[in-house]
């Protein structure tokens, strides 16, 4: 059996999760991918790492063509199974039950970081580091729209629960909203002072939740892209936001070593109608003040 070539360029051991092998298995075509995903590999081992710290990821990324050496097929696999994440650098759409490729969609001048599907199954989104996004149709595997604007790595994509809107997140400190039918530009939600690494719709579609490395999530209005509060807390970067089914909570992630839950602060109407659900009478004026309070301090982050 030839021997496999493995490039993990490991410096330390101790930032691999227990019971696996390697951080990151890094999939990708040889021929489209050959000089991007040594630059990835690359880009892995120097993310999140501070200067006075060696590397800690081990990220196995084989250089041998399978077509030309089956019999290396096993240990590739024994590789990925103690793999903690896998890494695809593709752009392909895939049958799940069969595993059988469907279609190579083609157009991006650069590397992808994501690719979302919408829910009733005949759109795409793709993400890249070339700045912009593409739709494509899915059943006619074409492409529909270039979503151009952002300045810099496009690094994430979200679709609305009813397919109507999609949300991308960018390296140039915004994040943009589109009409997911036409790819026409709705809403630039600016206000991070650093990069964004994801976006989020809320599951009823009002709301977008958004987090960055300036240590901070900031939530949107996703009709009008006005920005509804800045959730202050964490002490690094925030990496990932999710809502809660019923949309009145947020969980975030940082590399603080934390997750924060936090209230989806509400809009003056809702703080009015709750209070008239709970109170059985009209409002005093002291009370009207309080709840109008109430909502200034949710708009500006202070809940």
């Amino acid at each position: 059996m030839a021997e496999r070539q493995l490039v993990a360029e490991v410096d330390a051991d101790h930032g691999i999760a227990q019971g696996y092998r390697f951080d990151a298995f890094l999939s990708y075509s040889h021929a489209a991918d050959g000089r991007l995903a040594p630059a990835l590999r690359n880009g892995l081992h120097r993310f999140a790492k501070p200067l006075f710290e060696l590397r800690v990821l081990r990220v196995f990324r084989d250089e041998t063509s399978l077509s030309a050496n089956p019999a290396l097929w096993p240990s590739i696999e024994a590789a990925l199974t103690e793999s903690r994440f896998f890494i695809l650098m593709s752009s392909r759409v895939w049958d799940v039950r069969t595993g059988t490729e469907l279609a190579v969609l083609r157009g991006h001048e650069n590397g992808l970081w994501d690719a979302v599907i919408s829910p009733d199954g005949t759109r795409v989104v793709t993400a890249s580091g070339d700045g912009t996004a593409r739709l494509w149709d899915l059943p006619k595997r074409k492409e529909k729209a270039v979503l151009r604007g952002h300045m810099d790595a496009v690094v994430t994509a979200a679709i609305s629960a009813d397919g109507s809107k999609v949300v991308t997140a960018s390296e140039d400190n915004t994040a943009r909203l589109w009409d997911l039918n036409t790819g026409k530009i709705l809403a630039v939600l600016r206000g991070h002072e650093h990069w964004l690494y994801a976006a989020a719709f809320s599951p009823d579609g009002t709301r977008i939740v958004t987090v960055s490395d300036d240590f901070t999530a900031r939530l949107w209005d996703a009709n009008t892209g006005k920005e509804l509060a800045v959730l202050h807390g964490h002490e690094s970067p925030v990496v990932s936001a999710a809502f809660s089914p019923d949309d009145n909570k947020i969980v975030t992630t940082s590399w603080d070593k934390t997750a924060r839950i936090w209230d989806v602060p509400r809009s003056k109407q809702e703080l009015i109608d709750l209070a008239r659900q709970r109170v059985q009478r009209s409002l005093t004026s002291d009370e009207r003040r309080r709840f109008f309070l109430s909502a200034d301090q949710a708009a500006q982050g202070g809940y």
